[in-house]
Formats: structure tokens, sequence, C-alpha cells
């Protein structure tokens, strides 16, 4: 709807806390129709892209991050954050820094956010993300249209497909080593 704002704000996501045996992620919002939206579609494009590889939990009760601003309007707003953010050693300190970030965790974290903005922005349900790859997007036939020419629905369901081709090519590729600074 016109004038309807969503954010979706992460913070310390690269840490992976020695204190849990897997990875784990905090979705900090209230809880209401809109935000339990967000963190479905979030929760379910984990599942779909990280499997049991990382869990998630709620929290109720948001508080002092970049999301609060959002929620202080009534906007829907939520935050990705460590789930054992108070045991992060270098908050805000000169050692919170790219060597410390552990990729596999990041790259989970990554998987989940834009799996979930795609199911939030209604791509999920125009293309099969699996299939999607699969497409010849170049061509307009693709999608119904003739070359050179297609409706606003078809070119609209190409840029989706696109959009969802880059998605699966970065799902799909390993993480990246952190450097040694």
């Amino acid at each position: 709807r016109k004038g309807y704002n969503q954010a979706i704000v992460l913070d310390e996501v690269g840490w992976a806390s020695p204190n849990r045996p897997t990875h784990w992620i905090n979705y900090e919002t209230f809880d209401n129709d809109e935000t339990r939206e967000m963190m479905e579609q979030l929760a379910q494009a984990n599942k779909e892209h990280n499997g049991e590889d990382m869990k998630v939990e709620h929290s109720n009760h948001p508080f002092g991050s970049d999301h609060m601003s959002f929620l202080d309007k009534q906007e829907s707003a939520l935050l990705l954050i460590n789930s054992d953010d108070k045991d992060y050693p270098f908050y805000h300190q000169s050692g919170d820094v790219l060597a410390n970030v552990d990729m596999g965790y990041a790259a989970k974290v990554v998987k989940m956010v834009h799996g979930g903005m795609l199911r939030l922005a209604g791509v999920q349900e125009d293309v099969d993300l699996p299939h999607a790859v699969k497409l010849p997007v170049s061509q307009a036939e693709a999608v119904g249209g003739r070359r050179g020419w297609v409706d606003a629905p078809t070119q609209r369901k190409a840029m989706s497909i696109r959009k969802a081709q880059l998605l699966q090519q970065m799902l799909d590729a390993p993480p990246m080593a952190a450097s040694a600074a």
C-alpha cells in the first residue's frame, strides 16, 4: 500500500558465537501481522536455503538499534542480529574487522535475507527459483511474449526471472574466505 514502509536491519550478523553449537539468528521486533509476515517469509527462505544449518529465534522486546525509528512510527521493521549478541567481544571496538567475520555464517544470513526479500516482493509467486536459472531470459519468448515486444505483465515477469537468476547465482556461489588484515 502507498506510504507503507518495511525495513530489515542487519547488525552483528557475521560473528558466530562459540557458545552455540550451530548458527543462530534473532528476529527482534514487535509481534504483529505485518512483522509476522516478514518473519515468516525470512524463516521460510532460511529453511529453503540453509536447511537446519541456521536456527531462528524471535525476541518481542525490540530496543536500541536502527529498526527502532521505524517501529516508533508504527512501521514494520525487523532487526536481524546474532542471537548471542551480548557476548560479541568486538562490539564498537577496533577488533570489529573483516578478519573476525565467519564467512559461512554471513553467507547463510545473505541467503536468508535475499530469499526472504524475494518472497516479500512476490517474486517467489511468479518464479520457481530452482528452475528460474534454466530459463533463457534474454529472449521474450521465455515468458510468453514475442521477441522485441512484450506487454507490461510479461516484461515484469521477465525482469523477475532475471533477478531470480542473479540471486540464484549468488546463492550457489561458495562463501568468500576472509583475508587476514
